[in-house]
């Protein structure tokens, strides 16, 4: 019987312990941009959603419309704007307001906004991970955007 109960809950530990493939901020607390927060595979479906839903205002590169008035997602000016920020700021951003205008907001899944997240990472040359950005703020508001200045 005890071996019964020992296995039981060694296999319910290791359900447990391997049922998450997000980048756990709450245990290491506050991280970076810098240490691999998202994947490779977790960019490029960002950069699928990214090419359907953003790319009309803010281009194809991410370079933005200075005429007109669409920020760049990369680049200098992003980065030393949103180095003050969280990716929970970002993620927030750009799941209640891109677009602007209410109306023309696709219903996207968190976890589809996350993909994007994280590919605007990777565009910005930040290095993926191992775990894929958490599609939920409360985590992302652990992980600075600092460019390490």
């Amino acid at each position: 019987m005890t071996r019964v109960i020992v296995a039981g809950s060694f296999a319910l530990l290791c359900s447990v312990a391997g049922s998450s493939s997000y980048a756990d901020t709450t245990e290491q607390g506050v991280s970076s941009v810098f240490d691999g927060v998202f994947t490779v595979e977790q960019s490029a479906r960002g950069k699928i959603q990214y090419l359907k839903t953003c790319e009309r205002c803010h281009k194809k590169d991410l370079a933005g419309d200075a005429a007109e008035e669409v920020p760049p997602l990369v680049g200098d000016k992003f980065l030393s704007e949103w180095s003050k920020w969280t990716v929970g700021d970002l993620f927030e951003r750009s799941s209640t307001k891109m677009p602007p205008k209410a109306k023309d907001r696709p219903h996207l899944t968190d976890e589809t906004y996350a993909d994007i997240v994280a590919y605007i990472l990777e565009q910005n040359g930040f290095p993926a991970g191992e775990s894929e950005l958490p599609p939920s703020i409360d985590p992302l508001l652990e992980i600075e955007m600092s460019r390490g200045d």
